[in-house]
């Protein structure tokens, strides 16, 4: 009878204790998505500076954030390139991973961007062939459509990011591109790294 109820005692503080932790996984993915989803709002909505605050900051020690500012501004008011980004939406999210008093959680998103190149009709016609090939490298061929009465590419990206916090609360965010490893590397732990590339 006593083991019976020690049994019971157990059992009982073992359930709370995996509902405690898949309420608080939960609580960390959504804060994650939501902090992820206002980061891509203000893309969208072209306020950089506003953006800047989801970076993670660590990034700002290899480029500065004036310098990435300009980058951001001359992209989507260059003459020569329309740029329109479409929604991005997080689709998957890793576990929290805590590594020297940080919290890291690998994403997948999904997002959509239109570019249109600009100039004259012969410029566009130059500038379409090049595009359609660097965007079939980068993305895939079956990931890119371009519509000849908008003049519009679509491209469609399946990518991912890696959210860091020292709070749980407070999240910046990461994107993983394969040519930047070299300075990925650089900033992030080495276990994060060697699990997105």
């Amino acid at each position: 009878m006593k083991n019976l109820s020690l049994i019971k005692l157990i059992l009982s503080f073992s359930i709370s204790l995996l509902a405690f932790n898949f309420s608080h996984a939960q609580s960390d993915a959504q804060a994650v998505k939501d902090g992820f989803n206002k980061y891509q709002v203000l893309l969208q909505e072209k306020k950089f500076n506003e953006a800047m605050t989801y970076i993670y900051p660590e990034l700002f020690t290899l480029v500065p954030k004036e310098q990435l500012l300009k980058i951001l501004n001359q992209t989507f008011s260059n003459p020569m390139l329309e740029v329109k980004m479409g929604e991005s939406k997080v689709t998957k999210t890793g576990q929290v991973q805590e590594i020297n008093g940080k919290k890291y959680m690998i994403i997948t998103y999904k997002g959509v961007t239109q570019m249109k190149p600009g100039g004259n009709a012969e410029q566009q016609a130059l500038l379409k062939d090049r595009m359609q090939a660097g965007f079939n490298e980068q993305f895939g061929a079956e990931n890119v459509t371009y519509n000849e009465s908008t003049g519009f590419f679509t491209i469609h990206m399946e990518k991912e990011a890696v959210a860091i916090s020292t709070d749980a609360k407070n999240w910046t965010y990461l994107s993983i591109e394969a040519q930047q490893k070299l300075m990925i590397e650089k900033i992030l732990p080495a276990e994060i790294v060697a699990q997105v590339f």
